[in-house]
């Protein structure tokens, strides 16, 4: 998603996440952008925070966290109707919810999470050349390095057909962290032949080609330095083994 503005991203996350973890509660955007102008140094406009929390929202889905966006109101105690639609299209398991009960699901998520750093360094990362589908320009003594990186997209469905089948423990460490801190949605799904390695569109078998994993294990898998002909990811088998544990027969398994 297209961040004109990676450093407003950043500043208003820090402001999010410090206000949630000491007020455990809703703001709204007039506060909020009070809240942003102390940290940046100068004033903040309002108007400019709608479209910066829906690419918050994405952000926080590619990092597997609650949408700490869902924490910011308008002085009436709406939400923009947008953003739980855009909640639903990700999240297919929550359509027996109503807009109230699905917000205050997410809010509960939120108020509970301890640990926003890969929200935070998600987006620090960012301000400093990351974004997606952005192109920022640095000046290394003669030469300017362009630096442009692509989004892949991934179906929601598929995600939710695989975690329905395989339930939400990962199939690497076989801990259940949706279960241990009560947070839902904190869970990811690996393809295990990776989209980047792929030309274009193709079909995903939720069953065979998907397996969940926790935040860790996943950044372990896709941690491999690999040379030419080889995979650029480990197997969860290969991770399962430097933790000690046996060798699944078929990843298609559940590990309930």
């Amino acid at each position: 998603m297209d961040s004109p503005n990676p450093d407003l991203d950043r500043y208003v996350v820090e402001a999010l996440v410090d206000h949630v973890s000491t007020h455990k509660e809703p703001t709204n955007y007039h506060d909020l952008a009070e809240a942003v102008g102390e940290i940046r140094g100068n004033p903040s406009n309002q108007r400019k925070l709608g479209d910066c929390l829906g690419r918050i929202q994405h952000y926080c889905e590619n990092v597997g966290l609650p949408e700490i966006s869902l924490m910011v109101e308008r002085a009436d105690g709406t939400l923009h109707e947008s953003v739980t639609k855009y909640y639903r299209e990700y999240h297919p398991e929550v359509d027996n919810l109503t807009d109230s009960e699905l917000v205050d699901e997410v809010r509960k998520a939120c108020v509970s999470c301890t640990d926003w750093q890969p929200l935070l360094y998600f987006v620090r990362s960012n301000s400093l050349g990351s974004t997606t589908q952005a192109e920022k320009t640095y000046e290394e003594g003669s030469r300017v390095t362009r630096v442009v990186s692509e989004e892949i997209k991934r179906s929601p469905k598929a995600r939710a057909d695989c975690l329905a089948k395989k339930g939400t423990g990962c199939i690497v460490c076989e801990k259940d962290l949706e279960a241990v801190y009560g947070v839902p949605g904190i869970i990811h799904v690996h393809h295990l032949e990776p989209l980047s390695e792929s030309d274009g569109v193709r079909e995903v078998d939720p069953i065979k080609d998907l397996v969940p994993v926790c935040p860790n294990c996943h950044a372990v898998i896709h941690s491999k330095k690999s040379k030419d002909g080889e995979s650029s990811v480990y197997t969860p088998n290969e991770v399962r083994a430097m933790l000690g544990l046996p060798p699944l027969e078929s990843y298609e398994q559940t590990l309930a």
